[in-house]
């Protein structure tokens, strides 16, 4: 009686979870397959797909602007990601504190995160325009030189991570408030009691209780910045020649303007593994 009992119940249970198997099935699992098995094949519009190996994954290796996109998103992942987080929990922590017209701030800190992206980054892209963009307007009517920011490599992807901040940071700095506000009073008044100063209270109270809040968030805006497409394309299109692309447009280029969705099917793969080992900490993470 008692295995027909819980077998009912396992039964039920899978009965009431099969139509998000199937969803999941259709829309995650096939086409990760698809995606997988076509990265072995010489697939051009118009044509065929033909079985070549790992060619794709070698004409990527060799191919001049892969190495750009490597480092590119691991600069933007990394650098940005880390460096987005760490001023997020500064503010934070002083957004945490009782001061007049807090409450304003807090209202006009969501402006770069609730204003529509392409809009802002058409602004960003006109701002640091060589020829007619704000800033080099300004330098010019100072007698400065003009700086071509969208123009060189280095300033161009440096732009990408200070705008990748710049409008994401109110949401991870909300965030990181909603937490530090869960905080019990009585543990500082406890720590005060002890004779803690202000460094001893953050590094021995504040930190250690949001830092399970503090590492999910890292994991989670690393694998959104990684599948980013919209700020580099909008902002330089990958350029100066091809320098400043990420996988994400990588792969858009290598699918609609060279046509060879092999290799782009490949580009993706080479971040599947990055990707799967993010969430798999993220879900261990969330689980403890």
């Amino acid at each position: 009686m008692k295995i027909a009992s819980r077998v009912k119940k396992y039964l039920i249970g899978y009965i009431f979870a099969l139509p998000f198997i199937i969803l999941f099935i259709l829309f995650v699992i096939y086409p990760l397959g698809y995606t997988f098995s076509l990265s072995f094949f010489r697939k051009m519009i118009g044509t065929s797909p033909i079985f070549v190996g790992f060619d794709n994954f070698i004409y990527l290796l060799s191919y001049p602007s892969f190495n750009y996109a490597f480092l590119n998103s691991i600069v933007l992942a990394g650098i940005g990601v880390n460096l987005k987080m760490f001023l997020a929990l500064i503010m934070a922590v002083l957004l945490n504190v009782e001061f007049r017209g807090r409450r304003i701030i807090r209202a006009l800190l969501l402006l770069p995160w609730a204003i529509p992206m392409v809009p802002s980054l058409v602004t960003w892209r006109w701002m640091l325009d060589a020829d007619y963009g704000f800033f080099n307007n300004s330098f010019a009517l100072m007698g400065l030189p003009r700086i071509p920011f969208l123009g060189i490599y280095e300033s161009a992807i440096s732009m990408a991570v200070v705008y990748h901040i710049w409008r994401i940071l109110p949401f991870y700095t909300l965030l990181l408030l909603a937490g530090l506000q869960s905080i019990p009073r009585e543990i500082y008044e406890s720590a005060d009691v002890d004779g803690a100063n202000w460094w001893q209270k953050f590094w021995r109270v504040t930190f250690p209780l949001i830092k399970p809040l503090y590492l999910i968030a890292t994991l989670l805006s690393t694998i959104w910045t990684l599948g980013d497409f919209t700020t580099i394309w909008v902002l330089t299109r990958g350029a100066p020649a091809d320098t400043t692309n990420v996988f994400a447009t990588f792969a858009y280029k290598f699918a609609f303007q060279v046509a060879n969705f092999g290799a782009a099917y490949a580009t993706f793969v080479f971040l599947l593994p990055v990707i799967v080992i993010l969430i798999i900490v993220l879900l261990r993470r969330i689980g403890d």
